[in-house]
């Protein structure tokens, strides 16, 4: 996540807030890791709490 900060440039404060979000958006909730069987961390915590 640093490595992509970095290499963005950010028109305001906002406009990074906004970005930050997006990425963790896709990360935990769009993006699927094979480390968890091709799931995202967000269908691992909804399994997990409603089976």
């Amino acid at each position: 996540m640093d490595i992509r900060h970095s290499k963005e440039t950010f028109i305001s404060t906002e406009n990074r807030k906004k970005s930050l979000k997006r990425f963790v958006n896709r990360y935990n909730c769009v993006k699927l890791h094979k480390g968890i069987d091709n799931k995202t961390p967000y269908e691992i915590i909804d399994e997990f709490y409603h089976g």
